[in-house]
């Protein structure tokens, strides 16, 4: 995953410091990765490993890669996007790449130590300690249920769409005019929040 800041240069290495308000989006998927490692650490427990892999593959394919990269893309490369959450959405997605390759690293121990290594070069450096010696991953966030619930209704409504727009042979690309009948207060909040998410 390239981290770079749009001109080819590396991030800035205090990237994953000072204050940043995060966007629902970050929430969502911090919220959801501090579950998974709850899964993770029970499964563990258990010796349950094919619980621990599963939780960890589900939330790594179908939420980090499939839904988040995707809500992601039109901050990233927004041009109306700030600086701010640009910076936001960079120090998630380092925040829980990070995470996973230590959570993968029991499960998975070799290409997770050389995607460690690796990811150190976005921030134009290396890494002072092999992942063997890292520390467990610590999730900063509990259950959000508002992001929970917004994130979930966008998935739910491109999802719809993206369905729709396949069994009608409508090309992927295509752009479409969709209309909500007498959407609610908080669904109106969620599409004026979100309206990039939904172009896209």
């Amino acid at each position: 995953m390239s981290l770079e800041d749009g001109e080819g240069r590396a991030l800035d290495p205090n990237l994953l410091t000072g204050d940043v308000t995060l966007g629902v989006a970050d929430r969502w998927i911090l919220s959801r990765f501090a579950r998974t490692l709850g899964v993770v650490e029970q499964s563990f427990a258990d010796y349950r490993f094919d619980f621990a892999a599963t939780a960890l593959y589900e939330f790594t394919w179908y939420e980090f890669c499939d839904w988040y990269l995707e809500l992601t893309k039109p901050v990233l490369q927004g041009e109306g996007s700030s600086d701010e959450a640009k910076r936001a959405a960079r120090r998630t997605l380092v925040q829980v790449l990070e995470g996973l390759l230590r959570a993968w690293h029991p499960l998975m121990p070799f290409i997770t130590e050389e995607l460690w290594h690796a990811q150190a070069e976005n921030f134009g450096g290396e890494r002072p300690y092999e992942l063997i010696l890292a520390q467990w991953p610590q999730p900063e966030a509990g259950v959000d249920a508002a992001a929970k619930a917004e994130v979930e209704w966008l998935i739910t409504l491109i999802g719809n769409m993206r369905t729709a727009k396949n069994e009608w042979g409508i090309a992927p690309g295509a752009k479409l005019d969709a209309f909500l009948p007498d959407p609610s207060p908080a669904t109106r909040g969620i599409i004026e929040r979100n309206p990039a998410a939904i172009d896209r």
